[in-house]
């Protein structure tokens, strides 16, 4: 069992203790929930099921505790990172994607993106039939498969990269996607481009 694995499970176990303890809407039950989202975020990069969480977390808190309460800020906080869309555009680097434009054809993008990031540093660059890399977690929405097209506008999350960590695009990108509803895995062989692969919502 990997580090990542364990942390996401005991957080998912200790969550499930402080609801029954507490209550869903407890301030503690409500930290716990944070904490949890948190490890499915960073940990095993599961961002649309945390972002689900704190969603309902972040309402919770607001409605029962108040907007100005610390519980909730950091629930709205947690929030904004979990819709934080980070991919990789070639030769730029780590970037931002912030929206589609011209019918899905262009993406908008804010970057590169440093660490400790700057973002009054970072520019706007918009990217038309450029090769972009969604980093592991982030959610794409799939379209235009042959085989399988029953996957077709299914939305599932980048899982493992595999062959190129360089990411070049001479060098073709393979990735997994892994899907909520079955955790199957489907590996991607060719180049892959802007046009609405992103789940931006």
């Amino acid at each position: 069992m990997t580090a990542d694995l364990y942390n996401e499970n005991d957080a998912r176990a200790t969550y499930a203790k402080s609801i029954k303890a507490y209550g869903l809407s407890s301030i503690l039950g409500i930290r716990s929930g944070l904490v949890f989202a948190n490890k499915l975020l960073y940990g095993a990069c599961h961002g649309l099921e945390a972002q689900r969480l704190v969603t309902m977390l972040t309402i919770d808190s607001r409605r029962i505790h108040g907007p100005g309460h610390h519980i909730t800020i950091n629930a709205e906080k947690l929030l904004e990172d979990c819709k934080i869309r980070y991919i990789k555009v070639y030769p730029i680097g780590r970037c931002q994607a912030l929206r589609y434009e011209n019918n899905g054809e262009t993406c908008i993008v804010q970057g590169p993106i440093l660490n400790p990031r700057q973002v009054d540093n970072e520019q706007i660059f918009h990217f038309t039939n450029s090769p972009v890399w969604p980093e592991r977690g982030c959610p794409v929405f799939l379209h235009g498969l042959v085989s399988p097209s029953h996957l077709n506008n299914k939305v599932g999350e980048v899982g493992k990269f595999y062959n190129n960590k360089t990411l070049v695009p001479a060098h073709g990108v393979r990735f997994a996607v892994h899907f909520e509803d079955n955790t199957k895995l489907l590996q991607f062989g060719h180049k892959i481009y802007v046009k609405r692969l992103i789940c931006l919502e």
